[in-house]
């Protein structure tokens, strides 16, 4: 029997195969399928990896707050020029 937690053994993807997943997306280069099919991983787990980075993108900390209270606005919102 394998055991998933053996030593030096890494669980799940790494967090730069996340990172280029969520750039990929950021872009509207790829769809969460898509990037399931690229990364041998289910389109979930894209989509939840891509979540979970916008989770920490737009959560505001309080030193954020204290340097300009509308930090979070332009995160969210696109910049059309």
């Amino acid at each position: 029997m394998i055991e998933a937690s053996q030593e030096g053994e890494q669980r799940g993807r790494s967090e730069a195969t996340k990172a280029l997943a969520v750039l990929l997306y950021s872009f509207g280069k790829a769809s969460f399928r898509w990037l399931g099919k690229l990364f041998s991983v289910s389109a979930v787990s894209a989509y939840k990896w891509v979540r979970q980075t916008q989770k920490v993108v737009n959560s505001p900390t309080k030193e954020t707050l204290k340097i300009n209270p509308f930090a979070t606005v332009s995160l969210i919102t696109p910049n059309f020029q």
